[in-house]
């Protein structure tokens, strides 16, 4: 529709503002499908940050990474991805996966010391394919995802390399 239309130009528009100030980021997080698919604890974003340093083989210091997030996360889990981590949340009258790939394509072109970006996620990706196929050829997409997607079996965690 033509107000959600609006809605993505604003919200990129300030996207843009905070990428340029806090950016890029090596590692790109869909938190929502990753730390809370199963439910939440307390030791949930310590348990998924330990996954990405054994995963993506980054020094700790070295690694920066940014959480996506839906607006209408509840409170509690939103104070504690909060606490030193960058956070992006997402209007829930949009959808968070382009939100997902657009900084991580924006990261990975504005970042040369970084050889690939990575996005950490348990998702297909369906609802972007499903549009790319309605506008555009959705083939390279999806043959890249094929190619850069490692899967971890013990969490049913993605990281897709861009």
């Amino acid at each position: 529709s033509c107000a959600t239309g609006q809605l993505l130009k604003a919200y990129i528009e300030n996207l843009d503002k905070w990428l340029a100030t806090v950016g890029p980021f090596e590692v790109v997080v869909d938190s929502a499908n990753v730390c809370y698919d199963k439910g939440f604890d307390k030791l949930t974003v310590n348990n998924v940050d330990k996954l990405f340093m054994i995963s993506i083989q980054c020094d700790a210091n070295a690694q920066s990474h940014c959480f996506v997030a839906s607006e209408a996360m509840n409170p509690v889990m939103r104070r504690l991805i909060d606490a030193g981590k960058s956070v992006v949340y997402v209007p829930s009258q949009l959808n968070d996966d382009s939100v997902i790939l657009y900084i991580a394509l924006w990261s990975h072109r504005k970042m040369q010391k970084f050889s690939h970006g990575k996005v950490v996620t348990n998702d297909n990706f369906r609802d972007v394919v499903e549009h790319m196929s309605k506008t555009v050829d959705s083939r390279p997409f999806s043959k890249w995802k094929a190619r850069a997607c490692v899967s971890h079996e013990d969490r049913a965690v993605n990281v897709l390399q861009m």
